[in-house]
């Protein structure tokens, strides 16, 4: 039984996408040791580091992957999902990279990158749970429109 084709109403935005795409570069220089934060280094222990460094890659490409696939399905379950856990992913990884900074400079040493830092960390929790909710009104939507019908009631005879 396939589902009918239930709309999505919360878009895949080319800001989210472009970001997804920006990140997954950084992720990639992170993961191949190009660049490194000293911060990073210094609160989180080896392997932490390079499980960090490996999730700050991962978790854009899945968002990313999802984001773009969401368009070409008629029930983008399985894509919005994938975007869903890749935000989450960046989202805890990128706070995970305020938390560092701030332990190691406080408020004294690139606040401005802090800042930054943070914004891209809610704002990636905050497309998580857009993607969330639109995810449980899709499944919900389509429970509604594939379910059988219910029993007829006993006419008594």
């Amino acid at each position: 039984m396939t589902a009918p084709h239930v709309p999505v109403t919360s878009s895949t935005h080319a800001l989210a996408v472009t970001m997804y795409v920006g990140m997954i570069v950084l992720g990639v220089a992170h993961a191949t040791g190009v660049i490194s934060s000293r911060a990073v280094q210094e609160v989180l222990a080896s392997p932490w580091e390079e499980i960090w460094a490996g999730l700050h890659l991962i978790g854009p490409i899945m968002a990313a992957a999802g984001a773009l696939a969401a368009a070409h399905r008629k029930l983008p379950i399985y894509s919005m999902s994938a975007e869903l856990v890749g935000c989450a992913i960046f989202a805890i990884t990128k706070g995970t990279y305020v938390v560092c900074l701030f332990t190691v400079y406080g408020l004294e040493g690139g606040p401005s990158t802090q800042i930054m830092g943070a914004g891209i960390a809610l704002g990636c929790a905050a497309r998580a749970t857009q993607v969330g909710l639109e995810l449980s009104r899709l499944v919900a939507a389509a429970h509604a429109t594939t379910s059988p019908e219910p029993a007829a009631a006993p006419t008594g005879r």
